[in-house]
């Protein structure tokens, strides 16, 4: 993923993680958007109720929705509760994170397209984007609307061009039908 973010997350916010130890009261994960942050999470954010094991609710290398309870910035320590974060924010997170890696695709196949490497591209387009916008695919929605230019966000004019067309073309508006009866008398 390319999507990075730096310094901590916020109190409250709901992360992706990936399982990197377990240990028989802890589990330690790896924040996937913050790049080179580890965080905790205690056995008694796992699951409600008495856990046995831990290997019963996680596994080494997969990943997990958390939300974050604390952070301790002097010493770099983060509490993470897989157990607080329900159903509709684990499937909001899910669908944020495949709609920014669809966007993602498409800078790929852009960069492969113009024969530029794929870091340069992404670094063009999303640093004025993000002065906006907190994601890319946020963006894109916004450009197949027509609701948004990149060449007036501070995109270079050649990017432009290029993502506007293909942003286009994948990324397709939900199309609403309004049906409805009116009587005049």
């Amino acid at each position: 993923m390319l999507y990075r973010r730096s310094g901590f997350p916020e109190v409250d916010e709901i992360l992706l993680c990936k399982v990197t130890k377990i240990f028989p009261s802890s589990v330690f994960v790896e924040l996937i958007e913050y790049p080179g942050r580890g965080a905790i999470v205690h056995i008694s954010e796992v699951s409600p109720g008495r856990i046995r094991n831990l290997r019963d609710y996680v596994s080494v290398g997969r990943q997990i929705v958390c939300k974050v309870l604390r952070i301790d910035r002097e010493k770099g320590h983060i509490d993470l509760s897989l157990r607080r974060v329900n159903s509709v924010q684990r499937r909001e997170k899910t669908d944020e994170i495949k709609q920014e890696l669809k966007a993602e695709s498409l800078v790929r196949n852009i960069a492969k397209k113009i024969s530029q490497p794929v870091d340069k591209v992404y670094r063009e387009l999303s640093t004025p984007i993000f002065k906006e916008y907190s994601h890319l695919h946020l963006c894109f929605w916004d450009v197949a609307g027509g609701d948004v230019d990149l060449k007036k966000l501070g995109v270079p004019n050649n990017l432009a061009k290029e993502f506007t067309d293909a942003v286009v073309e994948k990324f397709k508006p939900a199309k609403i039908t309004i049906e409805g009866e009116i009587t005049l008398q």
